[in-house]
């Protein structure tokens, strides 16, 4: 699957696999192919930890300090879902957006500021996927799990 195009690098990058690992971290890989200024393909390889935080595996966690974000406090159920995604923040939070990921990156679903907080999945292949829950430009993802 083609994840993404980069119109500045002239590069499409490409999902090659996923793999879930038993502390829920997710390890996922691929490769770009890079058009300007001349052809070249080189791999990649990222760990999501099953906090959200993306690792590129050079030892540089991207992670925002555990009190600016909420994430203790969200919960999204059922998951694994069949139909409907269901969130909850236990103080009430108002996102100002909520996305649906596959694990490529590509936005399935968007919701912006609505106060009913569902998703619905009943359309997705079964798999992984990533909600990206955002307020105030800080964000909190959880992996959830589409059952056919």
């Amino acid at each position: 699957d083609t994840a993404f195009w980069s119109t500045q690098s002239g590069s499409t990058n490409y999902l090659y696999d996923a793999v879930e690992l038993p502390s829920g971290s997710i390890i996922a890989c691929g490769y770009s192919r890079t058009y300007e200024p001349a052809g070249k393909d080189w791999g990649w390889l990222i760990k999501i930890s099953p906090d959200g935080c993306v690792d590129t595996l050079s030892c540089a966690t991207l992670q925002a300090p555990a009190h600016l974000l909420p994430e203790a406090r969200v919960s999204i159920y059922p998951n694994p879902a069949t139909s409907w995604l269901h969130i909850e923040s236990q103080d009430g939070i108002l996102w100002d957006k909520i996305e649906l990921l596959d694990l490529s990156g590509r936005v399935l679903q968007t919701l912006y500021t609505v106060a009913e907080h569902r998703l619905e999945v009943s359309g997705l292949a079964a798999g992984l996927y990533v909600v990206r829950l955002t307020k105030a430009q800080r964000s909190v993802t959880k992996k959830v799990v589409k059952r056919p």
